[in-house]
This record gives structure tokens, C-alpha cells and sequence, in this order.
């Protein structure tokens, strides 16, 4: 390597001895093979004070949580409604009024759900996550008229079989909030 030239022993250096040049060239290699010590100084420990030791209590969870559910999101659902139909009812109707793409659709049912739109892409099986899901599938398919491969890459990469499951899970409901006139 340029700059770097090893040092011959044998090969006498006006000044020094043989001696003299061995206890360097040992002194230099054991520097070189000597492990690094990391140069910041360590930090010094002090005793903790029994107060600052102390947990802190354990929060409690809001009334109705169930064992490992978590905290709802902020989202509120758009109106109240007292069954799963109704709100298909009126997604129906806003679909048709609107004549409303895939994806307001499935905006539409997230927030009459009071879920995110991201939600219904995911993969929880959740049913919190599952009605919203098969509703949109199946307003999607049979409203908007898309195929079942189409539908399911639209709701989340699924395949064909969770969309047909959805459409005739919903599909009464849907062809009778249909035949209605559109709001």
C-alpha cells in the first residue's frame, strides 16, 4: 500500500540498535492489535430515591372494554342508527343519489360505521371490522356493478370468495333497499 512501508529489523537505522528497534515494532503491534476503549467517560450511578421508584398506577379501562380491545377511535358514525340495515339502507340511497365511485363508497360506509377508510383494507376479523367491510363489498359489487376479482382488489387485495360471501350475506337487504326510490 502507498504511504504504508514495514519496517525491516534486519536492516540497520542510523541511531538505533537492534534491541531498541524490537521493543518498538512489539510496542507499536500490541497498540495496533489492543482493543479500543470507547474514550467517554462512564456516567456515575447514583441511589434512587424509593419515591422515584415507585409504579405508577395502572390506568383503568373505559366501561364495556373487553379483555384485550382496544380504546375506539375518535370517529363518530355520521347519524344514529338502530340496525345494520338501516345503515345499509341509506348507503344504498346515497350510492344511487350520488351515483358514487368505489372508493366514496367505501368513505361513505366508514364513516356511517364511525371506522377509518383504512380499516376496511386491513385484516382484522374483528367483527367492529368485518360488518363494515362486507357491507362495502357488497355495495360495491352490486350497486356499482363491479366484478367480484375487482371488488376485492378494491377493498383490501382480497380475493373473490370473501366478496361473494359478503354479496349474499347482504344481498336481500340490498336489492330492497334498491327497488326504492333514490333519495
Amino acid at each position: 500500500m502507498p504511504g504504508i512501508t514495514r519496517l525491516n529489523i534486519d536492516t540497520p537505522l542510523p541511531g538505533a540498535t537492534k534491541a531498541e528497534l524490537v521493543a518498538h515494532y512489539a510496542a507499536v503491534s500490541a497498540r495496533l492489535r489492543a482493543r479500543r476503549t470507547p474514550s467517554r467517560p462512564t456516567a456515575i450511578r447514583r441511589p434512587v430515591p424509593a419515591k422515584a421508584m415507585a409504579l405508577p398506577p395502572v390506568p383503568r379501562k373505559p366501561p364495556g372494554a373487553a379483555f384485550g380491545e382496544k380504546r375506539r377511535s375518535g370517529r363518530r358514525a355520521i347519524t344514529s342508527f338502530s340496525s345494520d340495515q338501516e345503515r345499509v339502507r341509506f348507503i344504498v340511497g346515497q350510492t344511487r343519489a350520488r351515483r358514487l365511485q368505489p372508493r366514496h363508497v367505501k368513505r361513505l360506509t366508514a364513516r356511517v360505521f364511525g371506522v377509518r377508510p383504512q380499516d376496511l383494507d386491513g385484516l382484522r376479523r374483528t367483527a367492529r371490522m368485518v360488518r363494515p367491510r362486507q357491507v362495502a363489498m357488497a355495495v360495491i359489487r352490486i350497486v356499482c356493478g363491479t366484478s367480484l376479482v375487482e371488488t376485492g382488489r378494491l377493498c383490501g387485495r382480497k380475493g373473490h370468495a370473501p366478496v361473494l360471501r359478503a354479496c349474499r350475506k347482504y344481498h336481500a337487504v340490498i336489492q330492497a333497499a334498491a327497488a326504492k326510490p333514490a333519495i
